[in-house]
């Protein structure tokens, strides 16, 4: 079964979809700076996403998360 690659308009999608309260990650972007790119932007993160896509490869700085909890009082 053949799967479609991401649309501009899906990707579109999940960038306005992004909540703007969140943690920067290790590449120090906030969900808001991504949502306020503007048009050129979202074409530029679509265009490395088809990359991805036809890759089937994810880069590997992409690989690297940072983890923190959070305790609660009981914790």
């Amino acid at each position: 079964m053949d799967i479609l690659p991401p649309t501009y308009n899906e990707v579109s999608n999940i960038i306005r979809e992004l909540k703007n309260n969140k943690a920067l990650g290790p590449d120090n972007i906030v969900p808001k700076l991504i949502k306020e790119g503007g048009q050129k932007l979202k074409h530029r993160i679509h265009t490395l996403i088809l990359k991805i896509w036809e890759k089937e490869e994810l880069p590997v700085d992409w690989e690297n998360s940072i983890i923190c909890p959070i305790y609660k009082k009981r914790d």
